[in-house]
């Protein structure tokens, strides 16, 4: 189902986060990342091709944060530019609501953009990568969780 060119996806608590971004369109696609509270927010990846590598303006190709104690929003908003200049920007008409796939360790959510073309509602999509940090403690231990890794203070599963 389409939603409002505007997303806003919580992103979880106790997690560290890597978001990227793919284009698979003709047009330069460019999805703009706000985390409010985030010092160095927003954050704009853009790219061409089919599949297309998207990065911020440094070439870098993915955003990596820190756990937070408190779950906090990110705004991702989709555009493409048909002159291919990066200088007519419009809003993408279609952004699908986010494929979450949740797993024991954390969680890989997808949101995709269609601009119009030729409706394969796949031209920009973002990758969300989760991985939940936690204390470890008894309950963890006895789910069998936290069966991999050192078992000393704060530390991510491993898979």
């Amino acid at each position: 189902m389409a939603q409002p060119n505007k997303v806003t996806y919580p992103l979880p608590a106790n997690s560290e986060i890597n978001i990227s971004c793919e284009a698979n369109a003709a047009y330069l696609q460019r999805v703009t990342v706000t985390i409010p509270g985030d010092a160095t927010s927003p954050y704009s990846f853009e790219g061409v091709g089919e599949p297309g590598d998207m990065t911020l303006v440094n070439r870098v190709d993915a955003i990596e944060l820190a756990s937070s104690d408190t779950e906090r929003p990110a705004i991702f908003t989709f555009e493409f530019d048909s002159s291919g200049t990066g200088t007519q920007f419009q809003p993408s008409p279609t952004v699908l609501q986010p494929y979450v796939k949740a797993t024991p360790w954390g969680s890989l959510i997808t949101i995709a953009s269609e601009d119009g073309v030729d409706a394969d509602n796949n031209d920009s999509i973002v990758f969300i990568n989760t991985a939940i940090i936690a204390q470890l403690d008894g309950a963890a231990k006895a789910s069998g969780m936290w069966e991999r890794g050192e078992e000393k203070g704060v530390r991510k599963l491993k898979v």
